[in-house]
């Protein structure tokens, strides 16, 4: 018998006119509160989506519209926004890892006394017999537009007793300058990954611990 174990943890990026973003504490995620009395309203809303041009792709049933229906499911099980806005849900990335497609979302949502919000959650879809099934791992929402920063960044990591484990790095980018970002890891690893559609998707073996991160510009040089 195996065990996993899952977290997500979020770390927002404050004052990144500065040359680059160090970050030793990263904060665990809190989901946002919701409750379902909107439900009639979601299901709308998922026929809208996939009635919509550019989602054609999500009528089969893909992991994309697995990991479409599991976010737009009864918001205690995703911990996600009741409020989310009409046509705001996008399959921003699909990228194959192992034997699961990962697929990253963003929506805009309504908060009590936060307003709009940017919101951006990530889902593991694997092939079980005939069907998809998608499991969350991982959200992260934020003011819409951010407060200045160029990019905010979430941190997922999961393992088990028979499994290496996986770590994610994922988040939105606010500033239209920064087309990639440098990541550092703990164990000296470093890459470069592409901003998508105002997304950026970073995946590795093994548990770790992202220690810096460097917004650059379609030269490459550092974004301030």
């Amino acid at each position: 018998m195996s065990t996993s174990h899952s977290w997500s943890r979020r770390t927002t990026a404050p004052g990144l006119a500065a040359a680059s973003y160090e970050n030793p504490n990263l904060l665990r995620s809190q989901a946002l509160p919701g409750n379902m009395n909107r439900l009639a309203g979601l299901l709308l809303l998922e026929l809208l989506l996939l009635a919509s041009p550019g989602c054609g792709s999500l009528l089969a049933f893909t992991p994309e519209r697995a990991a479409v229906e599991a976010l737009l499911g009864p918001a205690d099980r995703t911990g996600r926004p009741e409020n989310i806005v009409s046509g705001s849900v996008k399959v921003q990335q699909i990228q194959a890892w192992r034997d699961a497609s990962i697929v990253l979302i963003t929506f805009n949502a309504t908060e009590p006394e936060i307003g709009l919000v940017d919101c951006l959650y990530l889902f593991r879809v694997t092939r079980v017999r005939s069907r998809w099934v998608a499991d969350q791992d991982g959200q992260g929402c934020w003011t819409t537009g951010g407060s200045g920063e160029l990019f905010q960044i979430s941190l997922n990591q999961s393992w088990g007793s028979d499994d290496p484990g996986m770590s994610w790095a994922y988040g939105l980018v606010y500033d239209g300058r920064v087309a990639a970002l440098d990541f550092l890891w703990e164990d000296g690893e470093m890459e470069t990954i592409a901003v998508i559609q105002g997304t950026f998707l970073a995946m590795r073996t093994g548990v770790h611990e992202m220690v810096l991160v460097r917004p650059l510009d379609t030269n490459g040089d550092l974004v301030k």
